[in-house]
């Protein structure tokens, strides 16, 4: 059985990437060792400029659109955002009525 990503996908996505997403740290835990009875490396994807883990996934999604799918993907995320930030804020208004 291979792998559905070979060596070079993961070269070529992290060309795509460069510059837009941070390097972040691998870190380890003895207590996670000690449970797991081997070496646990955690990935700080946390540390990225939003905070989010899937940051490097969708940077990498997005650059392999073509510039057309590229715009519409932004609009239609941009409007998605505003839309969910207007309900925070009715939210938090309607909150602070009651």
């Amino acid at each position: 059985m291979g792998y559905a990503v070979e060596f070079s996908d993961v070269q070529a996505a992290a060309q795509r990437i460069a510059g837009t997403v941070k390097r972040t740290a691998v870190v380890s835990s003895e207590e996670l060792d000690d449970i797991a009875g081997r070496e646990v490396l955690l990935k700080c994807e946390n540390l990225q400029h939003v905070g989010a883990f899937k940051f490097r996934g969708a940077t990498n999604a997005v650059r392999m659109l073509d510039e057309d799918a590229e715009r519409e993907y932004a609009r239609t995320a941009a409007a998605t955002t505003l839309r969910r930030l207007r309900s925070q804020r009715s939210n938090e208004a309607c909150q602070h009525t009651s």
